[in-house]
């Protein structure tokens, strides 16, 4: 309907459908099959009839000065903004997790790059417990709370942790449907960032909201969820995974959820800066990560999830 309005304006300053349609290049026929189609869309007419050269009723004159200047407020929007988009510029290192990178934020990449053309990501990755103010990074977002003093973070989302196998796994080794039986499994662990296998696991029960310390004995240990996750798709093990990590295995029957009453812990995503928070860079990639926490139904943390706090 705006494109018919804007037509109709169009006419209007031409002086005549036979004068828009030399101007615009659009048969007079199908200038006035629109004119006719928006005049039965307002239930009356815009133009007065009755004449030779063109007039406007009332309701005419109504649109007309209502979007006459429509299409150059729209053009300097858009030019506005294209040029807001161009200010963002330079390079931005940003150290993100495993967790997030390859399902979370890499299908969205390429699109939030288009959008900033001035703007370059250098991401990094690191499996060590880092000092932010010692770091180069502009940005951190990490899963597992900092514990040097004085360094500032604030929470940004949490994800479930739920324990998977392929089917071809299970069919070989049968379904891992008790705690018990874990022994029985090949399970893999994760090295903490500081270095330490943590073989002691809590599970917990969402229905019951039970807690159940398991002593997993893992055949084999690896430092992030992406090694993890291949790990299982290649038929070899059971591990517990990030459920944004997994979901489109679900969906797609690739994996099946081991124990569904009970799911392995929540991992907590924490975001850390070395620049301004009113950097143009800062402000448009948290708004794009946050974009993508939410496109992937990562929980927002509500309680001070704008707040930066000191640990």
């Amino acid at each position: 309907m705006i494109d018919d309005i804007l037509l109709f304006i169009k006419v209007v300053d031409a002086g005549s459908i036979l004068a828009a349609e030399k101007v615009l290049n659009i048969p007079k026929s199908t200038i006035s099959r629109k004119m006719q189609a928006l005049e039965e869309e307002f239930g009356d007419a815009l133009f007065n009839r009755s004449t030779h050269k063109i007039g406007l009723t009332m309701l005419g004159h109504n649109i007309y000065a209502q979007f006459k200047d429509y299409e150059a407020r729209l053009s300097e929007m858009l030019a506005s903004v294209s040029s807001n988009n161009k200010q963002v510029r330079g390079r931005l290192n940003v150290l993100l997790p495993f967790a997030l990178t390859t399902d979370v934020v890499l299908p969205k990449v390429g699109a939030f790059l288009s959008e900033y053309p001035e703007l370059q990501l250098n991401i990094m990755h690191s499996f060590q417990v880092f000092n932010m103010q010692k770091e180069f990074y502009d940005i951190a977002i990490i899963n597992y709370q900092p514990k040097q003093q004085n360094q500032r973070f604030k929470s940004l989302a949490s994800d479930k942790v739920i324990v998977v196998c392929t089917r071809e796994y299970a069919d070989k080794y049968g379904i891992w449907s008790n705690i018990e039986d874990h022994d029985q499994h090949i399970i893999v662990g994760k090295i903490a960032p500081d270095g330490v296998v943590v073989q002691d696991i809590p599970i917990y029960n969402e229905k019951t909201a039970e807690t159940y310390f398991v002593k997993l004995k893992p055949k084999i240990f690896f430092a992030n969820f992406n090694e993890c996750k291949s790990f299982v798709l290649e038929n070899n093990g059971i591990a517990g995974i990030p459920y944004s990590m997994i979901q489109k295995e679900l969906e797609m029957g690739r994996v099946i959820r081991l124990i569904p009453d009970w799911h392995a812990g929540v991992i907590n995503y924490y975001l850390m800066r070395n620049i301004a928070d009113n950097d143009p860079r800062y402000v448009v990639f948290v708004k794009f990560i946050n974009e993508c926490l939410k496109n992937n139904n990562l929980e927002r943390i509500p309680h001070n999830s704008n707040q930066f706090f000191h640990s």
